[in-house]
């Protein structure tokens, strides 16, 4: 945890990294204009980079799920929530019932627009036909928009499970508020985009399982935001074993920070080091070269100590490790 341009996204990737150079698999979903940890993967492995903006796989789960089960779950999940029905609505219930067919063998297709195709052809039901129409229909909208077609086109490649790094680059879309997620009437309300965004997010977290099948217990997850408040309620922040804290130099934040690093720590002393000489800035605003990547870390054994993450020393590595995102606005 830390602010903007503390630290924090260099000592991630400096981190991935390394563990990659051991053997590790690399999952990353990158919301940058930069895509910096795109750069980061493809000079270091062989890399899925799935662009929503501009793609090059296909993420159909009817297309890069090999098993019948797998196929019917994922893809009955990914078009509830993009579609905004739910599996007891009619649209659901109907589904649910034509994937079923594909485990039977009833049903011969083999992607998402096959699927459309189907539910607006003449092999429906004639009684079921208006619904089948109106998930058609509403599949079409989001097949349209450019993000979609990671989904929708069959035209591309299916996602590689076997690459050692794949990474989701999700610039452009958004994602809803607070309300709308907890709101079901705001979340009714929500556009195209934010629509997509939830579903699609969803449906990364399930993909990312997936590629971990068989590593479960040897997976680390590495998280990096401005306050420790936003990891979580205190039950999920206190599973986290590793934690750092960079430059904050919000006076509360710091606070609220390194009392999840350790409560011990937040005292005047600590506040003070953290918000004025954690890798400090001098009058220009930026941070002096032998000063850079200072943090507060607490181990596995809950052992604190001040630490400075050291970039690799390969040129390439480096210039990857150091490219930062750019300065968005985010919704509140």
């Amino acid at each position: 945890v830390g602010e903007l341009g503390s630290g924090k996204s260099v000592a991630q990737k400096t981190v991935a990294s390394h563990s990659i150079d051991r053997g590790a698999q690399l999952i990353a979903v990158d919301h940058s204009d930069n895509q910096e940890w795109k750069a980061l993967a493809e000079s270091l492995t062989t890399a899925n980079v799935i662009d929503f903006m501009n793609p090059v796989w296909a993420l159909d789960p009817l297309r890069i799920y090999q098993s019948p089960a797998q196929r019917i779950r994922e893809t009955l999940n990914l078009m509830t929530m993009m579609l905004g029905v739910s599996v007891k609505d009619d649209e659901g219930i109907l589904l649910n019932a034509e994937l079923k067919k594909l485990q039977n063998k009833d049903l011969e297709i083999s992607s998402l627009r096959d699927l459309k195709n189907h539910l607006e052809s003449k092999n429906i039901h004639e009684a079921d036909r208006d619904v089948a129409r109106r998930i058609a229909r509403l599949m079409d909208v989001f097949a349209d928009v450019e993000f979609g077609q990671t989904f929708f086109d069959p035209s591309l490649p299916p996602m590689d499970f076997s690459a050692q790094a794949t990474v989701f680059c999700t610039h452009g879309m958004a994602l809803p508020n607070a309300e709308q997620l907890n709101n079901s009437e705001a979340r009714k309300e929500m556009g195209v985009d934010k629509t997509m965004g939830r579903a699609a997010y969803a449906y990364l977290a399930s993909i990312s399982d997936a590629i971990k099948t068989g590593r479960k217990h040897k997976g680390a997850v590495l998280l990096g935001t401005h306050s420790a408040l936003e990891l979580g309620p205190p039950e999920l922040r206190g599973l986290i074993p590793q934690r750092a804290v960079f430059r904050t130099r919000d006076v509360q934040l710091a606070k609220q920070n390194l009392e999840w690093l350790d409560e011990s720590y937040a005292t005047s002393e600590y506040i003070d080091l953290v918000t004025k000489d954690l890798a400090p800035m001098d009058s220009s605003g930026s941070v002096p070269e032998h000063r850079r990547g200072e943090a507060l870390f607490r181990d596995h054994l809950s052992r604190v100590g001040k630490v400075k993450v050291l970039i690799p020393r390969a040129e390439n590595r480096a210039k990857t490790v150091l490219t930062t995102p750019p300065k968005v606005k985010r919704e509140a």
